[in-house]
């Protein structure tokens, strides 16, 4: 859980643009911000894919789906606190433990304080969304009446960090752009720092942004991450047993998100990363989209 909690520190870390007024004209500034009241809600749907390919072959693949209803539990002059609520957690793997867990999983919730703008201010949900995620652990092995092996229980572990880095995730994805302002057309790159490896290490990246168009009052932002190519042979070479050679690196990490500025809920939200090592390609996809 540790790594995911550097995982959310970079996200809260993006550097601030200008935030400029918005206007009509695409050769001017547009600002994503939120115009939320209490009480008002927004139905979504989640969805996370996850796999590992060896040469042509996919040797794993785990999918993740659930829902959240993501609601301003409070709104003041300060800003604002949303809520999450999860329900109707679903998993595709191999695993039935894991499958009779998500099945267990009837709900849960969780907040945080948000800026007027819409951007985040609070740090500690990591830390809070660990337990409570721990405690699902919990409840359901004090019911549950089979034997399990400890090999089966650390695969479940696996799929508890999983689901709380993609619900970081998509928390981050969801209000990485709310108090910024874009020029359509206009490439803006924004340093960041991100983890890499399972060691808890972070290596300099670029998140290179563009509003693609902004019509009919929705805003289409997207962005493309590049790491620092020899950060991340330094480490590849410390994991390295002695005189291996340095696998082939590459790496693909393309998002997308689409708000209506009006209201300021984002409508679609999506990340598609994808790692090569050598013959190994490692990969990770996140939706976000409003429930119809």
């Amino acid at each position: 859980m540790e790594n995911l909690r550097r995982l959310y520190g970079v996200v809260l870390v993006l550097t601030a643009l200008l935030c400029l007024p918005c206007r009509a004209a695409e050769s001017e500034a547009v600002v994503l911000n939120a115009h939320w009241v209490r009480h008002e809600y927004q139905p979504y749907c989640l969805s996370r894919l996850v796999y590992t390919i060896d040469g042509r072959d996919t040797v794993s693949v785990e999918r993740l789906w659930l829902r959240a209803d993501v609601s301003v539990a409070d709104s003041s002059s300060r800003g604002y606190r949303l809520s999450w609520r999860i329900h109707h957690l679903s998993v595709e793997t191999d695993h039935y433990l894991s499958r009779q867990w998500a099945d267990f999983v009837d709900h849960f919730e969780f907040d945080y304080p948000v800026s007027r703008q819409g951007a985040m201010t609070g740090g500690d949900l990591p830390k809070r969304l660990e337990a409570l995620l721990n405690g699902e652990i919990d409840r359901f092995f004090a019911q549950y009446k089979g034997k399990t092996t400890l090999e089966s229980r650390e695969r479940l572990y696996r799929l508890r960090d999983g689901l709380a880095e993609f619900l970081l995730s998509a928390v981050g994805q969801l209000h990485q752009a709310y108090g910024l302002g874009y020029v359509v057309g206009e490439v803006v790159p924004v340093p960041v720092k991100m983890a890499y490896g399972d060691r808890g290490q972070e290596v300099d990246a670029v998140v290179y942004k563009k509003l693609e168009s902004c019509k009919d009052g929705v805003a289409t932002l997207v962005s493309s991450t590049v790491m620092d190519t020899a950060q991340v042979n330094r480490l590849l070479r410390q994991a390295l047993e002695p005189g291996a050679s340095l696998p082939v690196w590459q790496q693909e990490d393309l998002g997308a998100l689409v708000m209506h500025l009006s209201s300021g809920w984002v409508l679609y939200s999506s990340r598609r990363r994808e790692v090569r090592e050598g013959r190994y390609i490692y990969g990770d996809e996140n939706e976000i989209s409003i429930k119809q």
